[in-house]
């Protein structure tokens, strides 16, 4: 026969062990039985009673990212945030933005979906740029912290951050505010994080976490995944079914491993098959930030264990040789401008894509780098799109010249010499608009008012709101079709590609002077710690080890 219970539970003491708290409310469990009895919560399967536990988590939650570079030509205040996302929960600016997360594929939507109580805290994004200022962040910081004491107790902390945030004063702004959150919440609440892999993973994040995980995909298509894996894995050691641990291993590298291509590919299908088995519930590899600039940048592996942390630390160990071993097969080779051309002009097809590595505000560039341009026109190459241009007075100019308007305008070069000198040109207005978007990692991103130019067969988007190139989204909504165009130029280092590669008849990755360029040789790095590769020959020693 089926029994059906209805069971009211109210908060008891002594706590249960099953779990550190529970919450005035209703469940109904049904499941076959040989007799009906009355023996209580004890009488019940362990699949009914672990359901219960899990309907009944309190979670505080936040949302921050910025990943901060050293050599960008960009400040950053609490206004870069304002420009992008922010909430602050004890002004209710951004009160809009809770209900917004609510719905998304993010650690709060998720908790939500599962059932549970959540507390949402502090949401900031903005721009990659320099370190942030120490009054800007000490503001974040204290609405996070202060925010937690105020939703106190809770049953677990479980928060996204970059990674690769710092400000001055403070070069590692994750490790700083998890200190902060293991302080309040104490020993026993867990603790989990979901970073970027170009997050610098310090000592002083994985002391103050029981869970961290990194996103796994580059372009970075897997956050929503990543995030319902950790609540997933967090809702368990609430209930008291996993005991994690951790085990980390530093790996002396600079890069960047698109997982777009082999060997890196199957190096990411490998470990993904390796977690939720053999007491292994998470692995992700962390290809660092080495343009932070300070001495914990670079490459990781962490390995959530469940319960046995010598095994943990022996297969991250294990894994962060075979990443160093790989590191010359997973940099993607990279072209000088001239030569990006000449191979493009030389391919049958179109439309082939460029990546303007150096100049991706998405990595800290100002956006603004005329190298490519200039290049293009100087060669009289036609049928190209570039995109995009940051350049909030050229579109102004333009927006006051109106469509169809062939006016003198100077575009670009003016954060700093890294952008090049501006282009003078004669340009020819062709679309404007007041609030464009593209599609971004997790959402719709604004790109303010933008126009589209074309100059000598050269057709430009030049955008007011910094932001990379993620989608044809930009080109489009002004009346620019790439899929046309025998050559696109996007100022992205790599999330362009889930949405270009798709109709591009190639694509190709390229190096001009600008604030992430990966010739490592030529960037003027101050605090690194030495050695690492490319700088270093190897083998070398580094993390009480030989790297070979």
């Amino acid at each position: 026969m089926y029994l059906e219970i209805v069971l009211k539970i109210k908060p008891i003491k002594p706590r249960m062990e099953l779990t550190r708290s529970f919450f005035l409310t209703r469940c109904k469990v049904k499941f076959k039985i040989d007799s009906p009895r009355e023996e209580g919560l004890s009488s019940l399967p362990s699949a009914a009673k672990l359901m219960l536990v899990r309907r009944l988590v309190k979670i505080y939650t936040i949302n921050m990212g910025h990943e901060s570079n050293a050599f960008s030509p960009v400040p950053t205040s609490l206004d870069s945030f304002r420009e992008d996302l922010l909430y602050l929960p004890s002004t209710g600016e951004g009160a809009e933005l809770p209900e917004r997360f609510k719905d998304g594929d993010n650690i709060g939507g998720f908790a939500l979906r599962k059932g549970h109580e959540v507390v949402p805290g502090l949401i900031a994004f903005a721009q990659p740029s320099q370190p942030m200022s120490s009054e800007g962040y000490q503001t974040l910081k204290s609405e996070i912290l202060n925010n937690l004491k105020n939703a106190m107790p809770v049953d677990a902390a479980i928060l996204f951050l970059h990674g690769a945030h710092m400000a001055h004063g403070c070069d590692d702004c994750e490790g700083d505010i998890l200190r902060g959150v293991r302080d309040i919440v104490g020993p026993d609440v867990p603790v989990g994080i979901e970073i970027d892999l170009h997050g610098n993973i310090t000592e002083a994040m994985i002391n103050s976490v029981d869970v961290l995980i990194a996103c796994k995909e580059y372009p970075h298509t897997d956050f929503g995944d990543r995030a319902e894996e950790l609540v997933d894995i967090m809702e368990r050691v609430v209930a008291g079914e996993h005991k994690p641990v951790i085990g980390y291993a530093k790996v002396p590298m600079f890069g960047s491993y698109f997982t777009t291509r082999e060997p890196m590919r199957s190096f990411v299908d490998e470990i993904m098959a390796m977690e939720g088995r053999d007491g292994i519930l998470s692995i992700s590899l962390g290809h660092g930030f080495p343009w932070g600039d300070f001495p914990e940048a670079g490459g990781s592996v962490v390995v959530v264990g469940d319960g046995d942390q010598s095994k943990a630390q022996t297969l991250a160990d294990t894994l962060a040789k075979r990443f160093f071993a790989m590191r010359e097969e997973i940099v993607s080779p990279t072209f000088s401008v001239e030569g990006a051309l000449d191979d493009a002009i030389a391919h049958p097809g179109g439309p082939v894509i460029i990546a303007d590595l150096t100049d991706n505000p998405g990595g800290g560039a100002a956006g603004d780098s005329t190298f490519f341009l200039r290049a293009l026109l100087a060669r009289n190459i036609t049928g190209v799109a570039v995109g995009m241009i940051w350049d909030p007075m050229a579109v102004k100019f333009a927006k006051m010249a109106g469509v169809g308007a062939r006016i003198q305008m100077r575009i670009g070069g003016k954060t700093s010499a890294m952008s090049g000198e501006p282009l003078d040109v004669e340009a020819k207005v062709i679309a404007l608009s007041d609030d464009a978007t593209q599609e971004g990692e997790t959402d719709a991103d604004p790109l303010g008012a933008c126009a589209a130019i074309e100059v000598n067969g050269v057709q430009i988007v030049i955008n007011s709101m910094r932001q990379q190139t993620y989608g044809p989204e930009c080109f489009t909504q002004l009346g620019i079709d790439p899929k046309k165009m025998k050559i696109v130029v996007v100022k992205s280092h790599q999330h362009f590609h889930a949405r270009f590669s798709p109709f591009a008849s190639k694509i190709i990755y390229a190096e001009a002077p600008g604030s992430v360029s990966g010739d490592f040789h030529s960037v003027p790095f101050q605090r690194i710690s030495r050695p690492v590769w490319p700088l270093d020959s190897v083998p070398f020693v580094a993390f009480n080890r030989e790297w070979k």
